[in-house]
């Protein structure tokens, strides 16, 4: 499970909710989640990110995870 976004259009009596930096969970296929950790996921997806998209790159046999942050570049994480 890949996670991501903030929420930078909120009302101007509140600050924004950007503390959200992204996050991997890796299921044990009994139903939990385990944290992995950015160090070691190498995923970090800060900003006002909108979408998220996994796909399977079949010449690598590697999937991409591509971030799509408002007002910013595009981010593409590769995972092993």
């Amino acid at each position: 499970l890949v996670i991501a976004g903030n929420m930078w259009g909120a009302e101007v009596e509140t600050t924004r909710y950007d503390a959200g930096t992204g996050l991997m969970l890796f299921g044990d296929g009994k139903g939990g989640f385990k944290p992995l950790p950015v160090w070691k996921s190498g995923f970090y997806a800060g900003g006002n990110v909108k979408d998220l998209k996994i796909l399977f790159n079949k010449t690598m046999k590697k999937k991409w995870i591509l971030t799509g942050v408002n007002n910013s570049k595009m981010q593409v994480f590769v995972i092993d």
